[in-house]
């Protein structure tokens, strides 16, 4: 066996729980992807070379401010109205944070042939604030506010198996998933009824691991690609076909689409969005999200990638951006990227070898 492609270390956002670096905030695209992630668009499982590919990724995914919108908590609930309000108000706007840990392994074969078993773990966090005036200010009114935040974890080991290629300009693809999850729930209300005001030390609450619930689901992904001139391509995936209720969550297929358009010389730029929202683990709200990515070339042997990403969780908005460097040596291939967040940065390593 001998490397010869992408070890790719990237702090990055992706797009969904991956286990594999191949996403819009990489330079990448979910549509318009690489061939070896399983949550791909499995009309591209052709793209990747034949080989074995292992991927990591590990990190917190959070809009911006979020870190900033729970400190007011850390210490207990301000005692003043105004503080109180602002507060709430900006936990309201960034309520929600994930953590993420996955790790898998995945076999490209000729025609287009897939296979992936990935481990993920998820932690999500989401606040329901309650921004009612008569509940903050003095102490009685206090008492009365319904602000809580809401953990999540789930831990999935995940099988698919698939097959995608282009023929005639056209490429279609399918995959089965098969995913046994363990899940559980807390939930931290704002005023506990024994015990201080506050949420406690915000830098703990991503710790929750207690899983109490277990379920095995099985869906289909499916995907396709339009060659609709030299250099323009269409393309659109459906992710989870077969709907799965995990907990109280009930997760619902959700429809993606598009645009690839070569510029010439190696440049190529694409844009891509979710038609729907729909809830996904470990969040209990509907999300969607769109995004853009643009491959430059930089001589013969370096390849800069660059990636955008607004994601809406609830009526919450978020974006997101990084880039990516690839050297191309030979036989031999190795990038390294960065996203601009904070706190824990999502991070992605990847490799092939044959």
């Amino acid at each position: 066996m001998r490397p010869s492609l992408p070890l790719l270390l990237a702090l990055a956002l992706p797009a969904l729980a991956q286990g594999f670096p191949d996403d819009p905030a990489f330079g990448g695209s979910r549509v318009f992807s690489q061939g070896y992630s399983p949550l791909g668009n499995s009309a591209c499982f052709d793209q990747a070379p034949p080989g074995w590919y292992v991927g990591v990724i590990r990190g917190d995914l959070k809009p911006k401010d979020q870190t900033a919108a729970m400190e007011p908590f850390r210490g207990g609930f301000p005692s003043d109205a105004t503080l109180q309000a602002q507060a709430l108000s900006k936990l309201g706007e960034n309520p929600w944070a994930v953590r993420r840990g996955s790790a898998g392994l995945s076999l490209s074969l000729a025609g287009g042939v897939h296979g992936s078993y990935t481990r993920e773990s998820l932690t999500g966090l989401l606040a329901v604030v309650d921004l009612d005036p008569a509940h903050r200010g003095a102490p009685a009114a206090t008492a009365l506010n319904t602000t809580f935040l809401e953990q999540r974890r789930f831990q999935v080991d995940r099988l698919v198996m698939g097959v995608g290629s282009m023929e005639g300009g056209t490429a279609y693809g399918v995959s089965l998933r098969a995913e046994n999850w363990r899940y559980g729930s807390n939930r931290i209300p704002l005023n506990p009824p024994l015990g201080p005001i506050g949420f406690g030390d915000p830098d703990r609450l991503l710790d929750f691991s207690r899983t109490e619930g277990k379920r095995f689901a099985a869906t289909l992904d499916a995907g396709v690609v339009f060659q609709l001139a030299p250099g323009l391509r269409l393309g659109a995936l459906v992710d989870r076909v077969v709907s799965a209720t995990l907990g109280d969550l009930k997760e619902q297929p959700q429809t993606r689409v598009g645009l690839q358009v070569d510029l010439g010389g190696g440049l190529a730029v694409s844009g891509e969005a979710d038609l729907n929202e729909a809830v996904r683990v470990p969040v209990a709200e509907k999300q969607r999200s769109t995004s853009a990515s643009l491959r430059i070339p930089v001589g013969a042997s370096l390849l800069w990638l660059l990636g955008a990403e607004r994601r809406t969780v609830g009526r919450a908005s978020s974006t997101s951006f990084g880039t990516t460097l690839l050297l191309r040596a030979g036989a031999f291939h190795i990038g390294a990227g960065m996203r601009f967040g904070q706190d824990r940065p999502l991070t992605g390593l990847g490799f092939r070898f044959e």
